[in-house]
C-alpha cells in the first residue's frame, strides 16, 4: 500500500475555506461578539487517507480505527488576516504586519504548497504565535485547545506544526483556517472549530525548498532548479532514481523544482544528500560543490545538521547591477536626481555611478568584474580618469577598512574602465559587504550624438555563476567534470546602460528686403548659464532682468542665412547643448541693417523617455581558464527612445534641434555726403560767415574813428 503523502489536514483546510468562499452571502450573518477556538486532535496514522473533516467534533468518527492519539507534537497558530466584508463580499484582509510582504487579502483557495510560498520564514517572523504541544486534555490524548483568550478574537489562522516526536517521519502541512468558519451545509458559522490532523511514522518524507535571495533583499520561493538525491550505499554515493516504495523520483532521477517546494516520500533509514545540478534560470548561481545532506533515523526521523526537521533549505544568490547618471547641474547626495538618462553639453564632465551586489557566497566565484563601455561621444581625459571613487558598503554603512587596493583601469582605445574584483573576494567575504558603488565622471565630446539613440553608456558585471567541483573531489558529484570538454566554471555577464543626450541649436536669419549671402550675412556670440562656481563672461539684460552668463562661442550666419550648432556640422565650434535658455547677442550685421536691441533668448526643452534590451552572456571555461565553446548570448527587449517638445509629453518628434528666427530691418539712411543739397547749404553759410567777418571789422574801424 502506498504510503501516507499528505495529512487530513489540507483537506480539511481545503473544506473549511471553500465552505466559507460559498456561503458569504448566506444566513445567519457572523455574531462579531462570539468567542471562537481551535481544538487539534493530533493521530499517528500510516494507512490511506481517511474522509475530509468539516470542522466539527463529529469528524471525530471518521478518523480510521487504527489510528492512535499523539502527544508531543507541538502546534503554532498565527492571526494573518481579519474578516471584513465590502462591496466585494466577505474579505480575509491582511494583518497590518505582512500586508506588504502579502498583499492586502489572502485568497482562501491556496494549496499546501501556495501556503508555503506565500508564508516564508521571512514573514513569519514579523508575527507573535501562540504555541501549544499536544497532551492529555480531559482523559483524552493528543489534544492541544486553542481557547478565545489565546488568539487575537475572529480571523484567519495559519496552524503550523514546529515540532515532533522522535517517531514522526514528518510533519503535516501548514493549513488556513478561519474562525469562525461556515459548516458544510452553508447555513450557519461554527465557532469551536475541530481538527483532526495526523503524521506518519512509516518512511519518511522530506521537502526541499528552494530560495532565491537577491542582492541585500529577502530570500523569496523560486523555482525551476533542479537537483539530484543520492544516498550513501556501502560508503559510495548513488544517485537515486526511485524510492523505497518504488515509486519514481523525478525523472530519471532529476527533481526539477516547479514549485518551490518538492517532497520525496519514501525515504528508508540512511545518509542522503541533494545536490544541485541546475540553478534557476533568472541569473542565479549554481553551487555544484556544495552538498545538502541529511539522514534518516531508524525511527524514521530525518535531522538536518544536528536539528530534527524534515525541510532542506536551499538558497540561490544573484548580484544586482545598476548604473545611473546624475541630471545636469543636479546634487549627487539627492538619490531622485541619479537617473537613467540626462542631457549634457559637449564639452560637459558628466557624473556616473556604477553600484553592484555582492552575493553571500562571493568567496566560492573565481570571477566578479565590473567593466563600462562608453559610446564613441563619451570619453575619459585624465581629469575624468583621477575621478574614480570604489566605495565599499554593508548595507547602508560604508566601509573603509576592507584592504582592498584595486582600482578601475582606463583603456583609451577600448574606450572602457575595467575593475576587476576577482582576486579580492576573500577581502569581500570577510568585510561581509553586500554592495560595491564605483562613481566617476567623463567628458561629453564633439563625437556625441545629437538625434537618434544618444550616447550610450553601459556597464557589466561578469561574475562565476555556476561552481563545478575539481576532478577526484567527489567522483559521485553529477557537477564532476569528465575531461576536458567539460565545463570547470561558468560565468554570467549581465548589463545595465545609461545615456547622455544633448541637443543642437539652429538659428534662422532674415534680413527684410535682401536675401542672405555671403556678403549680407550677421554675426552673434553665443551665451549659457553659469554652472554652479564659474565666473561670469557677462552679464545680459534680458527682458529687464539681469542674467549672468558664459561665452558659449561666436558664430556668423553662412549664405543661407543659418548658424547650425550640432556635433554633426564641421568646424572649431561644434557643439551641442542641454536642455537649457541660450542667449544669441548680435555683434554685427548686414550694411544698412539695424542691430537687435537685445539679446535672443532660446530655450531648448526636448524631453525624452528610453527603453533599453537586457543582455547576458554565458561562458564556459576549462580548468586552465580557457573559453569552452562560443560564449551565448540571450537579449530581451530593444533600445529605444522617444522624444518630445515639452514637458508635458503631448507630441513625440525625431526632432533633436531647437530652431529659432530672427529678422533684422533696415535703418534709416541719412543724405550722402558731397551731394547737392549739402552743397547749397554749404556755400550760403560761406557767404553768411564772410558778410559777419565785413561787419565786425567795418565797426571797429568806425569806432577808432
Amino acid at each position: 500500500m502506498k504510503k501516507l503523502k499528505k495529512v487530513l489536514s489540507w483537506i480539511l483546510a481545503a473544506t473549511m475555506l471553500l465552505s466559507t468562499l460559498t456561503a458569504f452571502a448566506a444566513e445567519p450573518t457572523i455574531n462579531e461578539d462570539q468567542d471562537v477556538s481551535l481544538t487539534i486532535y493530533k493521530y499517528r496514522y500510516d494507512g490511506d487517507e481517511g474522509a475530509a473533516g468539516t470542522g466539527v467534533i463529529g469528524d471525530e468518527s471518521k478518523v480510521p480505527e487504527d489510528a492512535v492519539l499523539l502527544n508531543g507534537v507541538t502546534f503554532a497558530v498565527y492571526k494573518v488576516a481579519n474578516i471584513t466584508q465590502d462591496e466585494n463580499g466577505l474579505q480575509y484582509s491582511t494583518v497590518e504586519a505582512i500586508r506588504s510582504d502579502v498583499g492586502a487579502t489572502i485568497n482562501g483557495g491556496m494549496s499546501a504548497a501556495d501556503i508555503e510560498a506565500q508564508f516564508t520564514e521571512a514573514v513569519l517572523s514579523k508575527l507573535t504565535p501562540v504555541e501549544k504541544t499536544t497532551a492529555t486534555v480531559d482523559g483524552k490524548d493528543g489534544i492541544a485547545k486553542f481557547t478565545n483568550d489565546d488568539l487575537s478574537g475572529q480571523g484567519l489562522y495559519l496552524v503550523v506544526e514546529t515540532n515532533a516526536p522522535d517517531s514522526v517521519a514528518s510533519m503535516v502541512d501548514p493549513f488556513l483556517v478561519s474562525l469562525p468558519m461556515t459548516n458544510v451545509e452553508g447555513t450557519d458559522w461554527i465557532y469551536d472549530v475541530y481538527a483532526f490532523p495526523k503524521n506518519t511514522t512509516a518512511a519518511s518524507t522530506v521537502r526541499l525548498k528552494k530560495y532565491g535571495k537577491t542582492g541585500e533583499g529577502s530570500a523569496v520561493g523560486v523555482t525551476g532548479a533542479q537537483f539530484v538525491l543520492q544516498k550513501k550505499v556501502n560508503g559510495v554515493w548513488t544517485t537515486q532514481t526511485k524510492n523505497d516504495e518504488g515509486d519514481d523520483i523525478g525523472t530519471n532521477g532529476v527533481i526539477t523544482m516547479s514549485s518551490t517546494t518538492v517532497k520525496i516520500s519514501g525515504l528508508s533509514e540512511g545518509e542522503y544528500r541533494f545536490i544541485e545540478t541546475s540553478a534557476p534560470s533568472t541569473d542565479y548561481i549554481m553551487d555544484g560543490t556544495a552538498a545538502y545532506e541529511f539522514t534518516v533515523g531508524v525511527d524514521g526521523a530525518i535531522t538536518v545538521n544536528g536539528k530534527k526537521t524534515s525541510t532542506v533549505s536551499v538558497v540561490n544568490f544573484k548580484p544586482e547591477l545598476e548604473k545611473k547618471v546624475l541630471i545636469k547641474n543636479g546634487s549627487a547626495d539627492n538619490a531622485s536626481d541619479w537617473q537613467d538618462a540626462a542631457d549634457y553639453s559637449v564639452g560637459d564632465r558628466v557624473p556616473f555611478k556604477v553600484t553592484s551586489t555582492v552575493p553571500e557566497n562571493i568567496n566560492e566565484l573565481k570571477h566578479y568584474v565590473l567593466v563600462d563601455t562608453m559610446s564613441s561621444g563619451i570619453t575619459m581625459d585624465s581629469t575624468d580618469q583621477a575621478s574614480f571613487v570604489v566605495s565599499y558598503y554593508v548595507g547602508t554603512s560604508k566601509v573603509t577598512d576592507t584592504g582592498i587596493t584595486t582600482k578601475p583601469v582606463y583603456d583609451a582605445a577600448k574606450n572602457q574602465w575595467t575593475l576587476d574584483l576577482s582576486g579580492d573576494v576573500e577581502k569581500l567575504y570577510n568585510k561581509s559587504i553586500s554592495s560595491v558603488e564605483v562613481t566617476f565622471t567623463a567628458t561629453l565630446n564633439a563625437n556625441a550624438l545629437t538625434a537618434g539613440a544618444g550616447n550610450p553608456n553601459t556597464v557589466g558585471l561578469e561574475y562565476t555563476n555556476k561552481i563545478y567541483p575539481k576532478p577526484g573531489d567527489d567522483d559521485q558529484n553529477p557537477n564532476t567534470p569528465e575531461d576536458d570538454s567539460q565545463p570547470y566554471e561558468e560565468t554570467k555577464t549581465i548589463t545595465d546602460k545609461v545615456t547622455v543626450y544633448t541637443f543642437g541649436l539652429e538659428l534662422v536669419k532674415t534680413f527684410a528686403g535682401s536675401a542672405a549671402s555671403d556678403s549680407v550675412k550677421a554675426t552673434f556670440d553665443l551665451y549659457r548659464p553659469l554652472v554652479s562656481g564659474e565666473t561670469k563672461d557677462a552679464t545680459l539684460k534680458v527682458n529687464g532682468t539681469n542674467v549672468d552668463v558664459k561665452k558659449a562661442g561666436t558664430y556668423t550666419t553662412d549664405a543661407s542665412g543659418k548658424i547650425v550648432i550640432n556635433t554633426t556640422q564641421s568646424g572649431d565650434n561644434d557643439k551641442a547643448f542641454s536642455n537649457e535658455t541660450y542667449y544669441f547677442v548680435e555683434t554685427s550685421t548686414a550694411s544698412g541693417y539695424n542691430l537687435l536691441k537685445e539679446p535672443v533668448a532660446v530655450k531648448i526643452q526636448i524631453y525624452y523617455d528610453q527603453t533599453f534590451k537586457t543582455t547576458t552572456t554565458e561562458t564556459k571555461y576549462d580548468k586552465n581558464g580557457n573559453v569552452i565553446g562560443t560564449p551565448t548570448v540571450t537579449e530581451s527587449g530593444s533600445d529605444s527612445t522617444t522624444y518630445y517638445t515639452d514637458a508635458g509629453k503631448t507630441s513625440a518628434t525625431t526632432v533633436t534641434t531647437t530652431t529659432v528666427n530672427v529678422v533684422n530691418k533696415k535703418g534709416f539712411i541719412l543724405p550722402t555726403t558731397g551731394g547737392a543739397g549739402t552743397l547749397v547749404f554749404t556755400l550760403m553759410g560761406i557767404v553768411l560767415m564772410a558778410a559777419a567777418v565785413i561787419v565786425f571789422f567795418g565797426a571797429r574801424k568806425r569806432n577808432h574813428a
